[in-house]
């Protein structure tokens, strides 16, 4: 039954989303989540980084910051951590932000077999971007190639993330160059390579280019540079679905900032720390980008950014940033798409330094605990007491109305208490007889004939005049009986799932939704059997989509089955 929820509520969102667009779920539960146990091994001491071995997606590569190692690891537990490549003899430095601190693989590793390593060699030695050569089982010492060095005036704030974006580029983010109050005064000099995220040609170079597109190509600053102004720029990814680079910056004394990184962006370091003025004297008076969100250090004191989760056992955040806080342990979610504060997710007793995205979105956070957990909800807070946390429960209050439909639908516009029904599954919760009676109330109309429809909305999905005294076609005032008479949900149920009537206009937009109306005067039904086999399965859900819809006034083919429009009396069909 879980399954068949999760499903359903899979097509909800579907349904309200666009292809190709950023979308977001309606929001996450506050504390509603947890960390569930993935990995531990003492090998994992002071892990910072982890990266997935191309073509061996069951397979990752850990980094060890203050040993200086790589170790393999398996993503399902058959093996124990396997030592992938010694740096020992190269990375060092006693501070606590150096030695190793990153991995990535070139997108061609399979056929190049090249791998990226970002580590410092110890204060005022520079940082170190070099090339191996490598297997999926083994990286070759011998055959480093330094590509990229960037002077390092202090301990602290190297920074250090390398990942390939979406372009193909290798992405690099780097710190002011330590101390506090960046007194190198590097964050608004654009010229040089520190506090910023660099944007490298590697893919075939024998160092390095620049692409000819970077924002300071023939004009003042560093070819490099791709954004700048930035204090120390830990963690930072790019969203799977939309490639938008998303970072966290660690602040100074009292903020620690989330931001959209973009083409030639200025983030205000250090005239500005969060929308706070820091350092006034000879900043210009515009042109910075501000953080998405910020945190104070009641909450904190240095931000570990995460990504824009993707991923589908938790639908709450579908599309919203996931990022922590390294001291106090907290994880919060922030809406890339508004101004509202941070979520928080989980409050942790862990050391979190680094996020990592598996192949199917879930989101790995790696500890200094000498750890690695999922983020998770089935062991957080749980409403209804059905073991399910609350979450990742398509219901979480238990009262057969999908929290999707809570969340997004009003209420019956003369009856607050009533709840939105139109993602019911178990039918009619009230009593009423009426199943998915409730749109989203409105000043266009009242529910004259107490039915949960106002007459405007009956009026568009059965007929003009503000009642439904255009019935159906089977003679139903509204909509049709109780999907689940016998509360007892079965295939035969599903099978008689009905929609109101969607638009003669190409798009299969239903009016179910509140979205475009049909023609005037058209009074059939939609039908879709839902699963005509006796197997729910997603080619079945996906007929529920709009989107997927053919460009024509009658629904497509699915499993051989097509949907039809017809009167289908008697009830149900």
């Amino acid at each position: 039954m879980r399954a068949l929820a999760l499903l359903v509520l899979a097509a909800a969102l579907l349904l309200l989303m666009g292809a190709g667009s950023r979308t977001q779920a309606a929001g996450p539960t506050p504390d509603g989540y947890s960390l569930a146990l993935f990995a531990t091994a003492p090998e994992f001491n002071q892990i910072v980084d982890l990266a997935v071995i191309p073509g061996q997606e069951d397979e990752a590569i850990v980094a060890s910051q203050t040993d200086d190692l790589l170790w393999r690891i398996s993503l399902t537990g058959s093996f124990a951590p396997a030592l992938y490549g010694d740096l020992t003899a190269v990375s060092g430095g006693a501070g606590s932000e150096e030695g190793l601190l990153s991995v990535a693989f070139s997108p061609q590793f399979e056929s190049d077999g090249r791998v990226y390593v970002y580590y410092t060699q110890g204060s005022p030695d520079p940082s170190i971007v070099s090339r191996f050569d490598a297997t999926a089982t083994d990286l070759d010492e011998g055959t480093e190639q330094a590509i990229l060095e960037v002077p390092q005036p202090d301990s602290n704030h190297n920074g250090g993330r390398l990942l390939f974006g979406p372009d193909g580029y290798l992405y690099l983010s780097l710190g002011d160059g330590g101390g506090g109050g960046d007194p190198e005064e590097t964050g608004q000099d654009n010229t040089d390579l520190l506090a910023s995220v660099l944007r490298i040609s590697v893919t075939g170079e024998a160092i390095y280019s620049v692409p000819a597109d970077n924002p300071f190509v023939g004009v003042s600053g560093a070819d490099e540079v791709w954004a700048y102004g930035l204090r120390n720029p830990w963690r930072y990814s790019f969203d799977r679905m939309t490639g938008e680079l998303w970072l966290g910056d660690v602040g100074q004394g009292a903020w620690e900032e989330v931001e959209e990184i973009v083409k030639g962006g200025n983030y205000g370091w250090d005239c500005y720390e969060g929308f706070e003025s820091y350092e006034p004297v000879g900043c210009p008076a515009s042109g910075f980008r501000f953080p998405r969100a910020v945190y104070g250090h009641g909450l904190g004191c240095a931000v570990t950014g995460g990504y824009v989760y993707r991923g589908s056992d938790l639908p709450e955040i579908y599309g919203w940033y996931v990022y922590a806080d390294y001291c106090s342990g907290r994880i919060w979610a922030v809406n890339p798409d508004d101004s509202s504060d941070g979520v928080q997710l989980v409050d942790s007793p862990y050391s979190i330094s680094s996020f990592a995205e598996l192949p199917d979105g879930e989101l790995l956070v790696l500890t200094f605990q000498e750890a690695i957990y999922q983020l998770d909800c089935s062991a957080a807070l749980d409403a209804d007491g059905d073991g399910l946390g609350n979450a990742c429960d398509p219901d979480d209050d238990n009262d057969r109305v999908f929290d999707v439909a809570e969340t997004l639908c009003g209420s019956d516009p003369l009856n607050a208490a009533k709840r939105p029904e139109r993602l019911d599954l178990a039918g009619d919760d009230d009593g009423d007889g009426m199943f998915n009676e409730a749109l989203p109330g409105g000043s266009s109309g009242l529910d004259c004939d107490g039915d949960g429809w106002t007459g405007a909305q009956e009026a568009l999905i059965f007929g003009t005049g503000g009642t439904v005294s255009d019935q159906d076609s089977c003679g139903n005032n509204g909509w049709p009986a109780d999907l689940d008479p016998n509360n007892l949900l079965s295939i035969g149920d599903l099978n008689s799932f009905i929609f109101p009537n969607g638009p003669d206009d190409g798009h299969g937009v239903f009016a179910y939704f509140g979205h475009p109306v049909p023609d005037a005067g058209r009074v059939n039904e939609e039908r879709w059997d839902l699963s005509p086999n006796g197997v729910i399965d997603i080619g079945d859900i996906n007929a529920l989509n709009p989107m997927v819809r053919a460009a024509s006034a009658r629904p497509p083919m699915f499993n051989g089955q097509q949907a039809f429009f017809a009167g289908a009396c008697p009830w149900p069909p």
